[in-house]
């Protein structure tokens, strides 16, 4: 039995599964343009929704691909934006950190990506 599964699995799968790389988060990704969207947490999420006139939040997760072109127009959308004071652009990565994953959770997001809209707090 020992040598069918050395066969079948040549290398153990904690090895392959530790040579794989995690996609590059948005979080992680520098520069002047992607601080114009604000990263949040579970807890920094009221309080960003509650601080701006409007603002528009996505919710994304980097393992989908279509989440990297939605984050690219996002940020431009956050750069066309970017001195209106009243305007706020936030993400949240729902498979990053498991803090982040608790707002997708009480949010019910589940699908990605996903939007959702605040006037004054509140949800429109």
């Amino acid at each position: 039995m020992y040598l069918l599964f050395k066969f079948l699995f040549p290398s153990s799968p904690k090895e392959e599964l530790a040579k794989k790389r995690k996609p590059t988060s948005w979080r992680d990704i520098t520069g002047v343009d992607f601080g114009l969207v604000t990263h949040l947490g579970n807890k920094t999420y009221d309080q960003f929704v509650a601080e701006k006139k409007h603002s528009l939040v996505m919710f994304h997760s980097l393992y989908f691909s279509r989440c990297v072109v939605s984050r690219e127009q996002f940020r431009i959308a956050a750069q066309a934006f970017s001195r209106d004071d009243d305007v706020g652009f936030g993400a949240v990565d729902c498979h990053r950190q498991p803090e982040q994953g608790l707002v997708c959770y009480h949010l019910d997001v589940k699908k990605f990506p996903s939007y959702k809209y605040y006037t004054d707090g509140v949800l429109a």
